[in-house]
C-alpha cells in the first residue's frame, strides 16, 4: 500500500512536470511559426518563402554532420523509443539540443507535427525524476511511461488516449499493460492535462481545423471504413517506402575521417 500510494504521488508530479514542459514547447512553436510564416512575409516582402525552410534544413544539415549526436540528438528517429524497449529509461543528457532540433524541424516545415519531441522530451523527464528519486528499476520504467503519458494527455485533451497511445508507442512488442502502469499514465495523464489548461494550452490553435458538421448519417460510417481501410494500405507502403530510402541514403550519414571528440564540437572559449 505504500508503494502504490507514492508510485501515484509520484505519477501526480510527473504529470505536473509535463504539462507545463507540452504546454511550453507548443507555445513556443506556435509563437515562431506565426512570426515565421504569417507576420515575415508582411515584413519582409522581397524574401521568398521557401528560403525560410531552405536556410533552416542547410543549417539543421551542417551541424549534424560536423557534430553528429553532440549539439543535435534528433528525436523523431525512434532512438528513445528503443531504449525504454531494452533498458526501461529514456536518455535525458541531451534534452536541450534535441529540443532546439525539434524546434527547428517545425518551424521549418521538415516536420508535420510535435508527437516525437514530446514523446523524447516528456520521457526523459519521467525518467530524470524517477532517477532522481532513486526508485528501481522497474519503477523507472513505469514512470517514464508515465511521463509520455502526461504528455499525450495534454496534447490530445484525453488522459485515457494519452495512456493508451503512450503505452503503444514507447512499448510496441508488449500486448499486456500492468495494471499499475496503467494507473500511473491515468494520474499523470489527468494532471497534465489539467496543468496543460490552467496555463491555457486550450486556447492554442488546433493543428487541424475542420468545419462543424451535422449528425452523420448510416452511409458515411461505411465510407468512414473504407477511407480506413485505404488508409491503412497506404501507411504500409510510406513505411516499406520510408525504410527503402533510409537504407539507400545510409552512405550520406557517413562522414569522412574519424568522428568528432566531444571537446571538438564544444564552443571555443573567447581567450
Amino acid at each position: 500500500m505504500r508503494t502504490g500510494v507514492r508510485m501515484m504521488l509520484i505519477s501526480l508530479l510527473v504529470g505536473a512536470v509535463t504539462g507545463a514542459a507540452t504546454w511550453l514547447f507548443l507555445v513556443t512553436e506556435h509563437a515562431v511559426i506565426n512570426v515565421l510564416w504569417h507576420q515575415r512575409p508582411e515584413l519582409t516582402p522581397g524574401v521568398p518563402a521557401w528560403a525560410v525552410s531552405v536556410a533552416v534544413v542547410t543549417v539543421m544539415t551542417g551541424s549534424r554532420r560536423r557534430c553528429p549526436d553532440q549539439w543535435w540528438p534528433p528525436f523523431d528517429m525512434g532512438h528513445a523509443e528503443a531504449e525504454y524497449d531494452q533498458t526501461g529509461r529514456m536518455g535525458y543528457r541531451k534534452l536541450v539540443g534535441g529540443i532546439a532540433f525539434s524546434l527547428l524541424s517545425l518551424f521549418s516545415g521538415a516536420a508535420v507535427g510535435p508527437e516525437a519531441p514530446l514523446t523524447d522530451i516528456n520521457g526523459g523527464l519521467g525518467t530524470l525524476i524517477a532517477e532522481r528519486l532513486k526508485l528501481s528499476p522497474d519503477q523507472v520504467r513505469t514512470i517514464t511511461y508515465a511521463g509520455v503519458a502526461g504528455a499525450f494527455s495534454a496534447f490530445f485533451g484525453a488522459a485515457p488516449v494519452g495512456a493508451l497511445l503512450a503505452a503503444e508507442i514507447i512499448n510496441q512488442k508488449a500486448t499486456t499493460l500492468s495494471r499499475t502502469r496503467m494507473v500511473a499514465g491515468l494520474a499523470s495523464g489527468a494532471t497534465a492535462w489539467i496543468i496543460f489548461l490552467t496555463l491555457g494550452g486550450g486556447s492554442l490553435p488546433p493543428v487541424l481545423e475542420f468545419p462543424a458538421y451535422a449528425t452523420p448519417h448510416l452511409i458515411e460510417e461505411f465510407y468512414a471504413i473504407g477511407i480506413g481501410l485505404v488508409g491503412g494500405v497506404l501507411g504500409l507502403a510510406y513505411g516499406g517506402a520510408l525504410k527503402k530510402t533510409r537504407l539507400l541514403t545510409l552512405g550520406l550519414r557517413i562522414t569522412r575521417g574519424p568522428p568528432l571528440s566531444p571537446a571538438a564540437c564544444r564552443p571555443r572559449s573567447s581567450r
